[in-house]
């Protein structure tokens, strides 16, 4: 019984020495994007041998058990001296949601030292086509409070329109609201449910100056989320404003944070609002698909 107790440690401590020899890490470079999109991943490895370690890393991406890309470099590690490297990832083109594994390994002769794998999600490209074409037909309006709507609609190509316009002027049944901050949305607030009220969908936005942690989905059947799921705000890029306002209004909450609302929809007289305490415009592709399925939303609501 003894022989077999010391063989059990000796057989547990080996391969804990050699994994604690190399330590290899992937910084953090993003979780979600684009199909075909380039994403470049950094890789620090370290030794904390007392010698020189010659060996190789081999790496792979796959989608569903399919490999993607291979590689391999040969690698000297010298003792406690990073090493850092770079590797460029093909992001294939797909017409739905993907994961994509990266795995790297690190051997030393015919002993793997260490293993990492690192999941992506790729989404695929937002069409935007016929948001342009109802831009076209002035059918979308901007209420714009900093005056930067050709930046902020960029992917819209509207024309460009004057600082100092109101509501009054708008004939379009979809109004895009950009708020600085909490307080101007407030402060315009009785506009724009004035106008929701005559029928039409009132779209607020908010600069974000701030990410914050995961946020929580509380209506996942909502059109506003759709192809979206938990999982994808798991490291989302957004952008949010300085300050969450508890929104007391009889609304349904789609996306919240800490219990605060982060999107919600409320219905006046004829038409809605739809408030979004987050950065429509940053080029995310979660947010991305959050602001097509917003305006697509809207348009649907006629």
């Amino acid at each position: 019984m003894k022989n077999k107790i010391i063989l059990l440690i000796v057989f547990l401590f080996v391969p804990f020495y050699s994994f604690a020899e190399v330590t290899l890490e992937l910084p953090y470079t993003g979780k979600n994007f684009f199909v075909g999109e380039k994403i470049k991943q950094k890789i620090l490895l370290r030794s904390q041998a007392k010698k020189e370690i010659n060996g190789f890393l081999r790496w792979s991406t796959t989608i569903k058990q399919a490999v993607i890309q291979r590689g391999e470099s040969k690698i000297k590690l010298v003792p406690n001296e990073p090493l850092e490297m770079y590797i460029d990832l093909i992001s294939p083109v797909a017409k739905r949601k993907v994961s994509l594994v990266l795995k790297i390994e690190f051997f030393s002769g015919d002993n793997k030292q260490v293993e990492k794998k690192v999941l992506f999600s790729l989404f695929p490209l937002v069409d935007f086509d016929f948001i342009k074409r109802l831009a076209g037909e002035e059918k979308i309006g901007i209420f714009n409070k900093q005056g930067n709507s050709k930046e902020f609609f960029k992917e819209l190509v509207l024309e460009e329109l004057p600082n100092d316009h109101s509501l009054a002027f708008f004939r379009g049944k979809i109004v895009l609201a950009y708020f600085p901050n909490t307080e101007e949305i407030f402060r315009d607030l009785h506009l724009l449910e004035q106008k929701a009220s005559e029928g039409t969908i009132v779209i607020i936005s908010l600069k974000g100056n701030r990410k914050i942690g995961t946020p929580q989905v509380l209506d996942e059947k909502h059109r506003i989320l759709y192809g979206l799921t938990q999982d994808d705000f798991d490291g989302w890029d957004g952008k949010v404003a300085a300050f969450l306002p508890v929104f007391q209004r009889d609304s349904t909450v789609v996306l919240a944070y800490e219990g605060k609302p982060l999107c919600a929809e409320w219905f006046t007289g004829k038409g809605k609002i739809i408030l979004c305490f987050f950065d429509l415009s940053e080029n995310d592709p979660v947010t991305a698909i959050l602001f097509y399925n917003v305006l697509t939303y809207a348009y649907s609501s006629f």
